[in-house]
């Protein structure tokens, strides 16, 4: 979250505090994000930009030369039926 925090002009400072609350006792990663959006109770393009300012800014534990959790698989939620590419055909 720290690092989020210092960039929270990028796509505004709603989606900082939004990543504040769902981030699980302070870290905000691919997994958080996801379970957020599982839930149905935040709207499904605020938490794309959330997300959007993780892509950008990082996961916690990459600075210091940790390993974050892999990010959601192709087809998770926030991706939507079939991924991101939509249904295969």
């Amino acid at each position: 979250m720290r690092e989020l925090l210092r960039h929270s002009g990028y796509r505004g400072p709603e989606y900082v505090d939004l990543g504040a609350r769902i981030a699980v006792g302070g870290v905000l990663d691919p997994h958080v994000v996801a379970d957020a959006a599982r839930t149905g109770d935040h709207d499904p393009q605020a938490l794309k930009k959330v997300w959007h300012r993780l892509a950008r800014f990082g996961a916690p534990g990459t600075a210091a030369g940790q390993t974050a959790r892999p990010a959601p698989a192709r087809g998770a939620v926030l991706d939507g039926p079939g991924g991101a590419a939509g249904p295969a055909g």
